[in-house]
């Protein structure tokens, strides 16, 4: 049985995969201006899939490997949650990123507490 704390870690990960595509259909308009549909849509779906993907391996099948890419892939976010920290007020998609990154840094807290570590031992 899996600890609530992995739970959890697995709920807020999932819960800022559906704000992104929220966030993603807001900002749909934007992308397609910058790039071809066709690569906005292959960006984010990949990037859908490996986030997805990486939490299922690390929330039910105990992979440290997976851990430790989702880690490193919250820690290279972190200069543009910096960036957005520091320019201001927070209004529309700024927001939204911010609590993203909030909530990714709560589900890596949850997965790092001794009872979500005994259980990846096991």
């Amino acid at each position: 049985m899996r600890p609530n704390s992995v739970i959890w870690f697995e709920r807020l990960f999932l819960a800022t995969l559906a704000i992104g595509v929220l966030q993603s259909a807001y900002g749909w308009n934007a992308a397609v201006a910058a790039s071809s549909v066709a690569l906005v849509l292959t960006v984010m779906i990949v990037t859908f899939a490996l986030i997805l993907g990486l939490v299922f391996l690390v929330s039910r099948k105990r992979s440290r490997i997976a851990l430790a890419v989702l880690v490193l892939l919250f820690a290279i976010g972190l200069p543009g949650f910096y960036k957005i920290i520091t320019s201001g007020p927070f209004f529309g998609v700024e927001s939204v990123a911010l609590l993203q990154t909030v909530m990714e840094l709560v589900a890596l807290v949850f997965i790092f507490t001794p009872e979500s570590r005994a259980w990846m031992r096991r």
